[in-house]
């Protein structure tokens, strides 16, 4: 039996990035299909469609952290004209998942609320699921934690770069 050469290292260590590569391909394929289950049982639950859920599941993060939503907040986060959210708005404002309020610090402007019953059935769906990830994420350290965040943010990038739109 020959001695391995630097060759043959070289290469085992390229194929062991590469079974690493895998590895977190995979990991992140689970994330997805989970994240898409959960988003399937809650639209399920609430008798949304996949656009209907991402505008409830906005205003539920910006109520959590105590921040008002307009219709431009909407907008521009789902990437639709401002035609198509009031049409989405008034969908869910009709089976009784948002409220419009007068904004009181512009009183020309409404301020998009989920209904109690929304919200009730949201934690309901997603609550379990959002305490078992606090304590994962409690585990982590905050400078891990940003790290991930940063590794995270470049897979979002690179993933966007998959199909051009067109």
């Amino acid at each position: 039996m020959s001695e391995p050469t630097a060759d043959d290292d070289r290469t085992r260590r390229e194929d062991e990035r590469i079974d690493e590569a895998i590895d977190v391909v995979a990991a992140l394929t689970r994330v997805e299909a989970a994240d898409a289950a959960l988003r399937s049982r809650l639209r399920a639950r609430l008798g949304v469609g996949g656009t209907d859920l991402v505008v409830l599941q906005f205003i539920a993060r910006a109520e959590a952290v105590g921040r008002a939503v307009r219709v431009k907040d909407l907008t521009q986060h789902v990437g639709m004209t401002s035609a198509a959210t009031s049409v989405i708005l008034e969908r869910l404002e009709a089976r009784g998942h948002v409220l419009r309020e007068v904004d009181p610090t512009d009183r020309r402007s409404k301020l998009i609320c989920l209904s109690d019953t929304t919200k009730t059935a949201m934690q309901e769906a997603v609550g379990g699921t959002q305490d078992a990830l606090r304590l994962v994420l409690d585990e982590v350290g905050p400078r891990d934690r940003k790290r991930l965040v940063g590794l995270l943010d470049r897979v979002v990038r690179a993933l966007e770069l998959g199909v051009p739109q067109g």
